[in-house]
């Protein structure tokens, strides 16, 4: 207990770049929709809220630095859970309004929710930053750390807007967003069961980590964290915890579904009533 005590006392990291980007996102967002976000704000907020702790807290600090494991679970909060966050809070009158507005904005949207650039969008940034050189690259330099961020962010918003863009009219039919999303939960099943059985030096800057927080013999003597532990964690948490992830959202696509064929059959059969019960013409 005390040693999870002091990484959540010592770990966080108050960025200046991440505050400010943090409080940009918000103010544009209530800039964009003149805020007329009522109901939807929740959704948006807890998105920016997550964002901010993945990217500042003992998340961050650790998976710079000491755990692989660490840096897997931040991944999976900037690739699934912060878009989806995002998203929701997107108010639906809003955005068809800027869409109807511009045409530019309309034929860029039309673009990116082409379900095959989309999922290839989502799914080459996930498996291009855990290759060897990228990885590192994003490790020992900050510029480059960022761009990761922000293309995991980008492109999750991406990968998300064909299944659960704001505008339900505009989203994949639910047989082709099973498809999507059943393809995809492969993808990050397959890259979770390399990195888990991948060598323990396949990320060489974790072999000999600088101990810049003076956690490096609490994780690795008090915690038996070795290196080839950390490395099979991690990986565990991209194919299992993602995994679950994809399949939660598969089931309420599916629960959507049902939820939409009964009411198109209420509705079916009500009109059937009510014409039923109007007089025959003369």
């Amino acid at each position: 207990m005390a040693g999870l005590w002091q990484i959540l006392t010592t770990g966080w990291d108050w960025k200046p770049s991440v505050l400010v980007g943090c409080a940009a996102l918000v103010f544009g967002y209530l800039v964009v929709f003149k805020y007329r976000v009522k109901g939807y704000w929740p959704w948006f907020g807890a998105g920016v809220l997550l964002l901010l702790l993945a990217l500042v807290s003992p998340v961050d600090s650790l998976g710079d630095v000491y755990l692989f494991s660490a840096h897997m679970v931040q991944h999976l909060l900037l690739l699934l859970a912060v878009p989806l966050l995002l998203l929701a809070g997107l108010p639906p009158r809003q955005v068809r309004k800027y869409l109807e507005k511009w045409p530019l904005l309309r034929r860029c949207e039309r673009v990116l929710r082409w379900p095959p650039l989309a999922w290839l969008v989502g799914i080459a940034t996930m498996w291009a930053w855990h290759s060897p050189p990228l990885y590192e690259a994003a490790l020992e330099n900050q510029q480059v750390h960022i761009l990761e961020h922000l293309s995991f962010l980008i492109t999750g918003v991406i990968f998300w807007w064909p299944v659960r863009q704001p505008l339900s009219e505009r989203r994949l039919a639910p047989l082709l967003a099973l498809l999507y999303l059943v393809s995809a939960l492969f993808a990050s099943l397959v890259l979770g069961i390399i990195l888990t059985f991948a060598s323990p030096d396949i990320y060489p800057a974790y072999l000999n980590p600088v101990d810049r927080y003076r956690l490096l013999s609490l994780l690795r003597d008090d915690w038996s964290l070795s290196r080839g532990l950390d490395q099979q964690l991690g990986g565990i948490i991209m194919w299992v915890l993602g995994s679950l992830f994809y399949l939660g959202v598969i089931l309420s696509t599916v629960v959507l579904w049902f939820g939409e064929m009964e009411s198109a059959e209420i509705s079916l059969e009500n009109e059937n009533e009510a014409s039923e019960a109007s007089p025959a013409p003369l």
